[in-house]
């Protein structure tokens, strides 16, 4: 007779779940990386853990959900799909692309017949390392603790963010962007309608709203020799630019039918260049601790 062959004797090389490596594999994970045992949750359908040492990037997609994202000190992607779904409408795909070296979570339908929507989300924890991007056509998105580059984009939902290090890209047709980042690389964020409001920048930020508010605080001043330019445009909302003392700058104002404020005023040795524009509001730009913010 010929005997069946068990594949769990013979596992397959490459990026596997933590329940699919190896007992061998396993061990020495966690031998060298004991953090690894606080990460590997118990069996669930919703949830799957993932050895993160081949991976650069995570790519999340919803139809309709929340996405919520966070950076962590362990070695592992822990991804979990917050909502149940209808087999027989949505099909949900949680694995690695080797590749391009990206794990890819997504819920899609399975025909474009269908009249209904997927509403499930995902609750993303990952090393801080990595490249996140992410997307949904309704709901919100969240991130948190992240020193690698963040995408962000929702048709409707707001985008919260929070100690953010490297370069920002956001983008929501109908919804608010806050949060408190350093976006050390640069930020690039706008909104159709809703308004943009951040704290703790250090860089360069380029800012664009249709109908919605802008503030934007710095958390420091430009170090000597530093040079960025702070873009804001709004089609008919106030926007104000703080700074703290110290800070050296020139300011390009333009706005339709509003007013322009500097209260800093220019330097002709500044690296930073602040350009703000508005069809209708007010552009202001502020000493930090001043109350007269939008």
């Amino acid at each position: 007779m010929i005997k069946k062959l068990d594949r769990s004797k013979f596992p397959v090389p490459g990026i596997k779940t933590l329940a699919g490596k190896s007992s061998t594999a396993l061990a020495l994970l966690i031998a060298l990386n004991p953090r690894l045992l606080a990460a590997e949750p118990k069996a669930d359908d919703n949830r799957k853990v993932f050895v993160a040492d081949e991976l650069t990037t995570v790519a999340i997609h919803t139809e309709r959900g929340k996405i919520e994202i966070k950076g962590t000190d362990r070695l592992t992607v822990q991804a979990e799909k917050t909502n149940a779904l209808d087999p027989n409408i949505c099909v949900i795909v949680m694995e690695p692309d080797l590749p391009k070296k990206t794990l890819k979570l997504e819920v899609k339908k399975r025909t474009v017949f269908s009249s209904q929507g997927c509403l499930t989300g995902f609750r993303v924890e990952l090393p801080k390392r990595m490249t996140v991007r992410a997307a949904a056509g309704t709901g919100d998105i969240s991130a948190e603790s992240l020193d690698g580059d963040l995408s962000a984009e929702t048709g409707t939902g707001d985008i919260r963010l929070k100690d953010l290090h490297g370069a920002v890209k956001a983008h929501t047709g109908t919804g608010e962007i806050s949060g408190i980042i350093t976006a050390e690389r640069g930020a690039s964020l706008d909104t159709g309608t809703g308004a943009i409001k951040l704290k703790g920048l250090t860089g360069a930020v380029d800012v664009n709203t249709g109908t919605g508010e802008v503030t934007l605080e710095w958390a420091k001043a430009p170090k000597p020799g530093a040079k960025f330019k702070a873009s804001v445009n709004t089609g008919s909302s106030n926007a104000a630019a703080i700074f703290p003392e110290g800070t050296k700058l020139k300011a390009e104002l333009k706005s339709g039918a509003g007013s322009s404020t500097n209260e800093i005023g220019d330097s002709p040795d500044a690296g930073l260049v602040i350009s703000m524009q508005s069809g209708a509001g007010n552009m202001s730009v502020l000493k930090a601790g001043d109350k007269k913010k939008p």
